[in-house]
């Protein structure tokens, strides 16, 4: 048995009728490819049996609980989980190949090249942007966040150097409508999250500091400005979700007719 069979591709997905085909594509050196589907109304599911892989239809609650749904559906010892907008470079394919079976690591964090508007952003605090994405099942479990979901591993854990040729290509933003669109919905996730979070205060002038930080925080301390406009737009990007997150977390609270703090 290799490295690649040891491992099952697991994609999650709904309505990814425009991704799934390249992402199951790039991952088709493994025999072992699953798509957890949140009941897709397009073609999705079709192009995923079409090209060979298992599907499993799950109700979506939360990015953290499908995940979680995920690793009680893998029956090989790793699992590796690709978004649909990503894609695994051959250089990583290759690295799992050759290099897992002598690992002696539980869990690799990989580096992620995240693409906007056709180009990779180096700085503005999204290179390397490190994610723990390939894990062995049975030490291995999700963190609590609904949202930016992590994987916890009880073993050692390798990170792969971000100057190589392992890494996941990210389509992170090829319009920046719907990307607007995806933060509006994963910010109504964190906001449930974190409305009883008292370090998240939401007076006037907290969501204002708050916001514009973030503008100021990609640009400077993340270096933003190396990246010229896709820089700016990080910037204005990150200021938005921050923004967006605030609102609806005093939204919720004053629902819950408690006095915004």
């Amino acid at each position: 048995m290799n490295g690649l069979d040891q491992i099952t591709v697991v994609i999650l997905a709904k309505n990814e009728s425009a991704m799934i085909s390249e992402c199951l594509a790039s991952c088709k050196k493994f025999t072992h490819r699953l798509v957890i589907d949140s009941d897709s109304t397009d073609t999705t599911t079709t192009i995923a049996t079409q090209a060979g892989a298992q599907v499993i239809t799950h109700p979506f609650t939360t990015f953290r609980d499908t995940r979680a749904f995920a690793m009680t559906q893998v029956t090989t010892p790793w699992i590796f989980f690709v978004d649909a907008d990503e894609r695994p470079s051959s250089g990583l394919i290759d690295w799992i190949e050759t290099a897992l079976a002598t690992s002696e690591s539980d869990g690799i964090r990989i580096p992620r090249h995240n693409i906007l508007l056709g180009e990779w952003v180096r700085f503005s605090g999204w290179s390397p942007d490190y994610q723990l994405r390939l894990c062995r099942v049975s030490v291995s479990k999700m963190g609590l966040q609904s949202v930016h979901e992590s994987i916890e591993v009880n073993g050692p854990v390798l990170t792969l150097p971000p100057s190589g040729n392992a890494y996941l290509t990210h389509y992170t933003c090829h319009d920046l409508g719907l990307y607007i669109s995806k933060i509006n919905h994963y910010t109504s996730i964190e906001a449930n999250d974190r409305k009883d979070d008292v370090a998240f205060k939401t007076t006037g002038m907290a969501i204002i500091s708050r916001s514009f930080g973030m503008f100021t925080q990609t640009l400077f301390h993340h270096k933003g400005y190396k990246d010229g406009p896709r820089g700016m737009i990080v910037g204005v990007l990150n200021m938005l979700g921050s923004l967006m997150l605030m609102i609806k977390i005093w939204e919720l609270r004053h629902r819950d007719g408690r006095h915004p703090h």
